[in-house]
């Protein structure tokens, strides 16, 4: 991956599918690094919900994961 750059791989993206793409391309230089960037950024989101710590508590369970039943509403 020594040749690869984000605005080469969004050139080639581009002359295939005609969209640019507004993301970035990153490589990967020191994965243990990227991933607690990565982590730090959701955390960071607004528009990420935060796990509840009881999902007694919890009213929106597409976005925490945790079921809604009887018995913890």
């Amino acid at each position: 991956m020594l040749t690869f750059t984000d605005d080469g791989f969004k050139d080639a993206i581009q002359k295939d599918t005609g969209i640019r793409p507004p993301w970035a391309a990153e490589a990967f230089a020191d994965l243990d690094t990227d991933v607690r960037q990565s982590i730090a950024r959701t955390k960071a989101d607004p528009f990420v919900a935060v796990r509840a710590a009881s999902c007694s508590a919890v009213r929106h369970t597409t976005l925490t994961g945790c079921r809604t039943t009887a018995s913890n509403r």
